[in-house]
């Protein structure tokens, strides 16, 4: 009796929920998502050039933060004022990568409760006829998650980012994230890396990335996921979670590239838009529907973070919100 109902066990564990068709939450989870929030991954904090907390190594590359003064332009009298170098890496975005369309699980929310776009479903599936591999299909909602305005209002108005949680970008309704040959309008560069050389490269970006620093001049790898091309939905990836880190990465481009949301750490005076994303200015963290507790790289292997990470359970399966930490450089001015 015992051992039968252990085999059943095992079945319902590890067997069916390969199969099971995930469903859309109906909790919210933004309340996990703030207690899902690394605080080493916010550091290290740099005032005038020197480091007050060590915090997490990933990306960790001084660039405008190395400065202990700065000089912006104002427009009014006198036209510049000086100030001192401020650097952190504060929560500012997050992702949903969902198989089902029109699913919120950071608000526990489905619009498409009825299933009327089945077209738009994401899951896995044999594309090509010579040499099959394996293709996942995701739609990915992309949002505003600054929730250190309070931090902002102490440091300077030079720093503070006029967003709270706001919807930026939502795939289901861009018909370029659905067909590999419209995305090309928006990503006319992507068939100077549709060679092997360029794929090549990728191998240093895996490598670099893994150990915790993106290689932002290949900007068209992702590490260990994949190629950024196409800027898709589409991932030809049979590891799961690596494919949705990918889409991720896609959907911090498409964000850049669309001018939807800005470079906080090019200059101190102001968020510069940039339509090359610059990988090493982004910190990643799986946040549910298990938290990893830590951030990594863009492109780290999911062995390094994945397992785990997408129970068998399919109120959370196949829908999962990444957060996205991005360094913030400003200066404070010297009143």
């Amino acid at each position: 009796m015992k051992k039968r109902i252990v085999t059943v066990l095992f079945l319902i564990l590890f067997i069916n929920p390969a199969n099971a068709t995930a469903v859309c939450p109906n909790s919210s989870a933004l309340g996990k998502l703030i207690s899902a929030i690394c605080w080493d991954c916010l550091f290290p904090f740099y005032i005038a050039g020197v480091g007050i907390h060590a915090g997490s190594y990933v990306n960790d590359v001084p660039e405008m933060e190395a400065a202990s003064d700065c000089v912006c332009p104002v427009d009014y009298p006198p036209y510049e004022l000086m100030g001192i170098t401020i650097s952190l890496w504060p929560p500012s975005y997050y992702v949903e990568v969902v198989k089902d369309p029109y699913c919120f699980p950071s608000y526990g929310a489905n619009m498409d409760s009825e299933g009327q776009q089945s077209l738009k479903r994401g899951g896995g599936g044999e594309i090509g006829t010579g040499n099959p591999e394996t293709s996942t299909f995701m739609q990915a909602h992309f949002w505003y998650f600054y929730i250190l305005g309070i931090l902002d209002e102490e440091l300077d108005s030079m720093c503070q980012e006029m967003t709270s949680t706001d919807l930026v970008g939502l795939s289901e309704i861009d018909p370029l994230w659905q067909d590999d040959e419209l995305a090309v309008l928006i990503q006319p560069e992507a068939l100077l890396y549709a060679n092997f050389a360029a794929q090549l490269s990728c191998i240093a970006d895996a490598i670099s990335s893994n150990i915790g620093y993106s290689t932002s001049p290949l900007y068209w790898c992702v590490g260990s996921s994949g190629s950024l091309f196409p800027l898709t939905g589409h991932a030809n990836n049979d590891d799961l979670l690596q494919a949705y880190e990918l889409i991720v990465g896609r959907a911090v481009f498409r964000m850049h590239r669309q001018a939807a949301i800005c470079d906080g750490a090019c200059w101190y005076c102001q968020c510069m838009y940039t339509p090359i994303w610059i990988k090493h200015h982004y910190r990643d963290q799986i946040a549910w529907p298990v938290n990893a507790g830590f951030c990594h790289a863009f492109g780290t292997t999911d062995i390094a973070w994945g397992p785990g990470k997408n129970p068998p359970d399919v109120r959370r399966m196949d829908n999962l919100i990444f957060l996205l930490y991005r360094k913030r450089t400003c200066c404070m001015f010297l009143d």
